[in-house]
Parts: C-alpha cells; structure tokens; sequence
C-alpha cells in the first residue's frame, strides 16, 4: 500500500513540477493547472519521506528520486541566490514592474493618499513599468497632488499609453510599438530607454487574465475551504482555465515572433503575465536566450498576486543581453491585488 501511495504522489509531483512543457493547445488545461499545485507536492514530498521512514523504509526511495527530480523546477520557484553587489566598473539601473490595479485599493476601502503611489516613490527604481494604468498621476482621483507632484518630478520621462501601460523613466525614452495581441486584455508596448552607456529596449506586456466572475471568485474560495459543488468547478471553472492558458499559449507565440524580428542587444520583457515562471506560455517567449530575473536573483517563493486566494507568482522580468541581474525582490507593498517586483541590473563591460 505505501508503494503505491508512494507511486501515485511521485507521479503527481513530477506532473506538476514540468507541467509547464506541455501545450496547452493539445493537453487542454491539465498540466497547468497542476502546475499551480506544485508548491504543495514539494511540501508533500518530505512529508512522505518521513511517513515512509517510520512505516516502510524501502518505500523511502520514490519521494528521493521524485524531489531530485524535480530540484530544477523548484529552484525556479524558489531561488536560493544570494544577493550581489555589482562591480565597481559596472553601472547599474533599477526596474520596477507594477499592476497598479489603476491606482485603486482592491480591498474598496477609501484612503487619503495612495498606497499604490507611495510605493512606487519607495521602490526609487529608474525605471517603472506599470500595467493597468489607463490614467495617470495627475488625473488619477486615488492620488494625492502632492505624491503626483513628487512622482512628476522623480520621473522626468513619462510615457502614457492608451493599452494602460505607461513607463515612467529617469532616462529619455521612446515608445516604438503599441500593439493588441488576440484578446482584449491582452497587450504589448515596445520602448527604448538611452542610458549613457547603451539603449535598452523594453517591452511592457500584459497577458489575458482567467476572467473569472465574482461567482467564480466564490466558488474558487469554497474550493480551497474543502467545499463546493465539483460539476459545477468543471463547468464554470476548468472552461475558463483551459481557455485562458490557451489564448496565453497564443499570446506568447506572437511576442515571441517580434522578439526574434528585434536585432537590440540588451532586451526586457517584463509585465503582468498572469501565469507562474516556468508555464508554457513564459518558456515560448524565453525560448534559450532569455533569462528569468527572479530565478536568477531572487531569494525564496515569491507572491505578487494576493486577491482572492491566487497567491502566485504572475509578474515576471526576462531578460537578455549585456545586462545581469544582481538582486531582484517583490515589495509587499501598495494597494493594489498586485504586488511590485523590483530588479537591479548590472550593465556588463562591452
């Protein structure tokens, strides 16, 4: 019996670890949704180890060989790097990501100032990439005069976008391309910020989200509570995931098209993507030149969702080039559902 326990939590386990290398075009939502279960079976994992010690030692050898396994995935999902400082002939620039949720508080609470606001003057990053900001700091009623008045002076170069993803930047920079993907909700803009040294080239993104209703929302918390209706789950709930990890599948095959078309050096593709690091949809537009900022160096799980129980890790840096991250962090801060991501980056010498 505990081998076969055994058999079937390690299989589980392993599913959800490299779920991600399946298309969601063919495999519908299966192995995605495991995906997101991946966290738990890498808690399960040393759990049964210790099971397996007191009733069956024999049977300790599948939750080795499974944890293993899946050290790779982990690692991704939870970095153990170390922060670094950056060399004393490189220079450095800081990147902000944000889903600012359009500057409002999502738990619809009225405040005096924004907390959303404040922490994008904190973070101090020379460059904010924010998502969902179809206004900006002066006309946003959520934000006070004097933090519009601050963050107009911080960032001398603004860029505003009709997709609602502006730029806000210590360096000159330039939009090239604004552009809809196969949904809606489902945008791209192109930059290029002039450092002294070198152009960086970034593209702010925002994928398509579940679209999940507020009865999904319930039926999803009932989920996790060990409650709810399982026909209704696989009517309401499962239609929606396998059609949203397919539209991102979609998605992401056409920024990759225009990332190989881009002859830049130095390139970042950063935003809301809506899904975890290692998904289908963020390994077609990583392909093998692109790197994730976090897993290279940031330090433990990271969170930067935080409504309605879908704490995952959606926001995501990549990146290429000359460039080489030195930390990257999630600030649990603001009024948003997001959370920012900040990264340093290192330019390299030439």
């Amino acid at each position: 019996m505990m081998w076969i326990i055994n058999t079937i939590l390690a299989l589980c386990c392993i599913l959800s670890a490299y779920g991600g290398v399946f298309s969601p075009e063919y495999l519908k939502a299966i192995p995605a949704i495991a995906l997101l279960t991946f966290p738990i079976w890498m808690i399960a994992m040393p759990c049964l180890l210790v099971l397996d010690l007191i009733i069956s030692k024999r049977s300790a050898a599948i939750p080795i060989v499974t944890m293993v396994l899946c050290i790779g995935p982990f690692l991704e999902f939870c970095p153990l790097t170390i922060f670094q400082k950056a060399a004393k002939d490189c220079s450095t620039f800081s990147l902000l990501t944000y889903n600012t949720f359009n500057m409002a508080n999502y738990n619809e609470t009225s405040m005096p100032c924004s907390l959303t606001a404040g922490a994008i003057l904190d973070a101090d990053c020379d460059i904010a990439c924010l998502q969902e900001m179809v206004t900006n700091f002066n006309s946003s009623h959520f934000v006070a005069k004097s933090q519009a008045d601050s963050l107009n002076k911080f960032y001398k170069y603004q860029i505003n976008s009709s997709n609602g993803l502006p730029i806000y930047s210590r360096y000159p920079v330039k939009r090239v391309m604004s552009v809809c993907l196969d949904d809606t909700s489902a945008k791209m803009d192109k930059y290029i910020v002039a450092f002294d040294s070198t152009d960086m080239t970034i593209y702010n993104v925002h994928l398509q989200s579940i679209g999940l209703s507020n009865d999904d929302k319930l039926t999803y918390l009932e989920l996790t509570r060990g409650q709810g209706d399982i026909k209704k789950i696989k009517a309401d709930l499962l239609a929606k995931l396998n059609h949203a990890f397919k539209s991102r599948a979609n998605q992401a095959k056409k920024i990759r098209e225009y990332l190989d078309q881009d002859s830049a050096q130095n390139i970042i593709v950063c935003g809301d993507f809506n899904d975890v690091p290692t998904c289908y949809a963020i390994r077609m537009i990583m392909g093998n030149d692109f790197r994730n900022a976090y897993t290279e160096a940031g330090r433990g799980p990271s969170i930067t969702y935080r409504a309605n129980r879908f704490y995952f890790h959606i926001d995501q840096v990549l990146y290429k080039g000359d460039i080489i991250p030195v930390m990257a962090k999630t600030l649990e801060v603001g009024n948003s559902d997001h959370y920012p991501v900040k990264v340093i980056f290192e330019i390299s010498k030439q």
